[in-house]
């Protein structure tokens, strides 16, 4: 699956020396924290009734289930390969995480229209590798649609900010290219 893994690691806490027994890998991919640090200590978050205000197990939680069902659909796309539009016009189509269901559904009913759709695949985790295929993709569309949404673009899982920043201003930079 590209650089992801099926696998989601959870973290209940800090891990200071790694076991021996678990893949380099493992250790190297993003986790999903389930806890924070107060004065030096890891304090899991605990599960809340839904009149407290401490929504981070929730938060954490939903963060996780949403990645699981975007990995899941992603399988089964695999597993069952929509037809591949060879020819007709080209829209680059932003990635957001808060969106994804929208997205998805935006690019079905682009591709029943004949409409090929950029990115065609999972954009790369390295910020580097994700401006160069961004920029290729841009190019070879002749508009790019950007759904604009809680983050900035995709986001590392359980904390508040983009991995991949908004492809809006190499869009806007691209569409002044191309006058």
């Amino acid at each position: 699956m590209g650089e992801r893994f099926r696998v989601f690691r959870v973290e209940l806490g800090t891990v200071n020396q790694p076991h021996a027994d678990i893949p380099e890998f493992f250790q190297e991919m993003l986790g999903y924290k389930f806890y924070a640090v107060e004065n030096g200590i890891d304090k899991p978050f605990r599960r809340t009734d839904p009149d407290d205000e401490d929504e981070r197990y929730w938060d954490a939680m939903r963060v996780l289930a949403r990645d699981i069902a975007q990995m899941l659909r992603q399988m089964k796309n695999l597993a069952q390969p929509a037809p591949v539009v060879t020819s007709g016009p080209v829209i680059y189509l932003a990635e957001t995480d808060d969106l994804i269901e929208k997205r998805e559904e935006v690019k079905t009913a682009l591709q029943a229209k004949g409409v090929r759709v950029q990115p065609a695949s999972d954009l790369p985790r390295s910020d580097l590798q994700v401006a160069n295929q961004v920029r290729e993709a841009l190019w070879s569309a002749a508009l790019s649609i950007h759904m604009i949404g809680r983050w900035g673009g995709r986001a590392v899982p359980a904390v508040a900010r983009p991995l991949v920043p908004s492809p809006l201003p190499a869009a806007t930079a691209h569409r002044t290219d191309r006058r």
